[in-house]
């Protein structure tokens, strides 16, 4: 699944994305700026994922 591009930029944006958010949420802290950085840090994420593509077998 994550030898294709868009793929493997989705899982990488999902879980760049939720970390803040669940940070956010757990710690008490501000919800929207948990969202601003997460889809600043999920962007940059996808956008590197597709650099580091997987080795084939």
């Amino acid at each position: 699944m994550l030898e294709q591009k868009f793929p493997r930029a989705a899982v990488f944006f999902v879980v760049a994305f939720g970390v803040p958010v669940l940070l956010s949420l757990l710690t008490g802290g501000n919800f929207d700026r948990g969202v601003q950085i997460g889809v600043v840090m999920g962007i940059i994420f996808a956008v590197m994922s597709q650099y580091f593509e997987p080795v084939p077998s």
